[in-house]
């Protein structure tokens, strides 16, 4: 394909997709944006949030405001030179339950394998959403459900 063709494809830029809910909501908020574009968490970054560094590039969040509506009381973050994995941990499960509200998808989601957590069988279900651009990054979505956990939303960015 010549390079007057690749620019003909008219690939949608941030602007032009129409997001998820879930990712508008990422997009628009300050700290995940900044961490988007620079890859990096700074000092200023961290004021005034309760967080454990856990090792460097490590952290964990207590109770991170995504927006008004949304707080998930556990956020666990980890850059790496490979990417970025944001995790966000609830036990309130409508983000799988509903996932067609919160990231544009119907799908029904399918079950791991089960594991023993030493006293009975636990089984997860997982949905992994389309791969999509957020800032000229690619970002992987995977939503698990568990009655151990609850609901973790898990993005892998690169």
């Amino acid at each position: 394909m010549q390079l007057t063709q690749i620019a003909q494809l008219n690939l949608p830029s941030l602007q032009q997709q129409v997001l998820p809910h879930f990712f508008n909501l990422v997009c628009e908020n300050s700290f995940l944006k900044t961490l988007l574009i620079k890859k990096q968490i700074s000092e200023y970054d961290l004021a005034d949030r309760c967080y454990e560094n856990i090792k460097h590039n490590n952290y964990s969040f207590r109770y991170f405001q995504l927006s008004n509506e949304e707080t998930f009381p556990v956020t666990d973050i980890l850059i790496t030179s490979f990417g970025t994995i944001v995790e966000f941990l609830t036990t309130d499960t409508k983000y799988f339950d509903d996932a067609a509200k919160f990231f544009s998808t119907n799908s029904k989601g399918r079950f791991n394998l089960p594991y023993h957590d030493g006293e009975k069988q636990q089984r997860v279900q997982c949905k992994r959403l389309k791969r999509l651009a957020l800032f000229d990054r690619e970002v992987d979505c995977y939503i698990l459900k568990s009655n151990l956990f609850g609901c973790k939303i898990t993005l892998s960015i690169r």
